[in-house]
């Protein structure tokens, strides 16, 4: 069945409001089917490009040629068994199906009621009162582990070392009640501020305040900042009393606090060693930060073609000047191979429902402290970004040009992605080989501003002169650039037998996986 026609063809169409037209055609014409942000499938319609079928029908007197956009979705064996046009739509999420189950799942609806005999037995009760001796018994996860790790802390540790306790307990171990293990740990957590406070004013005569506290509640902060760049009331704490101006100079510190001396060493030392490719990545990232010219550049660099010790050059060059760099990656393992890394995530304070915004930015404003530093910030490396979601790269896009006031592609900004597409691709949960695609950074709109350069010679097969390796390396890259035979039933590849060992027990396995010389 043909929707319409509608819209600019024709405006006067019942199905127009307000120049819309209400059930949402034109329908949009791509190549595979995928997962829309709002649960629904985005159908395969084909274009006339892509051999899509079109008709030419009349609508008010004149022949117009319509395609696939106007085709209403259907099923040929409902529409033969109901003899009618069915209009059928693929339901995997609960949002679509909500209308068919009357909406049981909407928020502002939903409700519990029951009418209960007297002698009814009451399972809510039963499970509240149930829990009780669970937890005497230790069977239930409760705070009551860190509790004891922060009591034994109080027997023998300084405050320095139990509030780094309580730092790493709150951004990692996530307690249910964080805030009445501060309660209870907070006079020992501050007794170094009191005693430096009463040695300062040299009266023994001083007690805790809840100046005292604020200032140990700042403390943790500062170190919640450096292990997991959160905020203690990201964490379920009480937030400090300290002015914006505080928190900036603590992510300023956190930037310039490397060794000028040390990092300039590194950069004499090992600029001499780049090869051809990687001299080239790295005069032309560092032409584009001295000449503040911007632009969005991409190192598509196999596994040992050396990207980790060109972009840590990269980085060390900037921070030697006293500039600012900022170390990204999309894991956390990732970041952890480059000097002063986080996760983009977290750093950018990326929307966890990024993907399903059609607009989406950084929860970071030109107030904020990460604001200000992005605004003073040179470069932008972006690691092992081919794990990345499109949408996240294009609200780093949005929120560059806002905190910039610059239209500019990243508001004028130099940002370097580093990655390689043959490895894990985004991850889309319960998402078809179609959705995957659709989520990569070349699906993006911004990939067409990219300027590639690549890393292709084995630094680690050229080093060791290792044939077997440079052997495996070119069958690794041939499974990534899909040059390997496809099997088009099972869609499996074949291995040849010299591609890998094959061992009978787990120890040979250890040994071949880890060898000793």
């Amino acid at each position: 069945m043909v929707h319409g026609p509608c819209g600019a063809l024709n405006p006067l169409s019942p199905c127009m409001a307000d120049g819309k037209c209400t059930k949402r055609y034109l329908r949009p014409l791509v190549a595979e089917t995928v997962t829309g942000n709002d649960g629904y499938p985005v159908y395969r319609r084909r274009s006339k490009e892509d051999n899509g079928r079109t008709i030419k029908v009349k609508v008010q007197n004149q022949e117009i040629e319509i395609g696939n956009e106007f085709i209403v979705p259907y099923c040929p064996l409902l529409s033969r068994i109901f003899e009618t046009h069915a209009n059928v739509e693929s339901c995997h999420s609960a949002k679509s199906i909500k209308y068919l189950c009357k909406y049981v799942t909407k928020c502002s609806v939903m409700t519990v009621f029951g009418i209960a005999s007297e002698n009814a037995n009451d399972e809510i009760s039963n499970f509240q009162n149930g829990q009780i001796p669970c937890q005497l018994l230790g069977l239930l996860e409760n705070d009551s582990h860190w509790d004891l790790t922060l009591a034994d802390s109080v027997v023998s540790s300084n405050a320095y070392q139990i509030r780094t306790l309580f730092a790493i307990i709150i951004t990692t171990c996530f307690p249910s009640q964080p805030i009445q293990l501060w309660n209870k740990y907070k006079d020992d957590i501050c007794e170094d501020i009191l005693h430096r406070l009463r040695i300062q004013t040299n009266n023994p005569d001083i007690q805790i305040t809840d100046e005292i506290y604020n200032e140990g509640l700042i403390l943790i902060e500062d170190q919640c900042l450096t292990i997991a760049n959160k905020l203690l009331i990201e964490v379920g704490m009480i937030a400090p009393n300290r002015s914006m101006h505080d928190a900036f100079n603590q992510e300023l510190n956190r930037e310039l606090q490397y060794n000028v001396d040390t990092l300039q060493e590194f950069v004499r030392n090992n600029v001499p060693l780049l090869n051809e490719q990687q001299k080239q990545v790295y005069e032309t990232l560092m032409q584009a930060v001295d000449n503040n010219t911007g632009g969005l550049f991409f190192l598509d660099a196999p596994g040992g073609t050396g990207k980790t010790f060109v972009i840590s050059l990269i980085l060390a060059t900037i921070r030697s000047r006293c500039d600012i760099a900022l170390a990204l990656a999309s894991s956390g393992i990732a970041a952890t191979l480059l000097d002063g890394g986080r996760t983009a995530n977290s750093a950018l304070k990326l929307p966890l429902n990024s993907n399903t915004i059609d607009t989406p930015t950084c929860n970071i404003s030109r107030s904020n402290a990460m604001g200000k530093l992005l605004m003073q910030c040179k470069l932008i490396v972006w690691d092992e970004c081919t794990m990345a979601h499109k949408k996240s790269l294009e609200a780093l896009n949005f929120t560059l040009k806002d905190l910039r006031r610059n239209n500019n592609l990243f508001g004028g900004f130099t940002i370097l992605l580093v990655g390689d597409f043959r490895q894990t691709l985004p991850v889309i949960p319960r998402g078809t080989p179609a959705d995957e695609l659709n989520a990569c950074l070349k699906a993006s709109p911004l990939w067409n501003n990219v300027k590639t350069l690549s890393l292709t010679t084995n630094m680690r097969v050229q080093l060791q002169n290792d044939q077997s390796a440079a052997q495996f390396s070119k069958q690794l890259l041939a499974v990534g650039n899909g040059k390997v035979p496809v099997d088009a039933t099972s869609g499996l590849i074949t291995l040849t037998n010299d591609f890998c060992r094959f061992v009978d027990s787990q120890l040979a396995l250890i040994e071949n996986g880890f060898p000793k010389h």
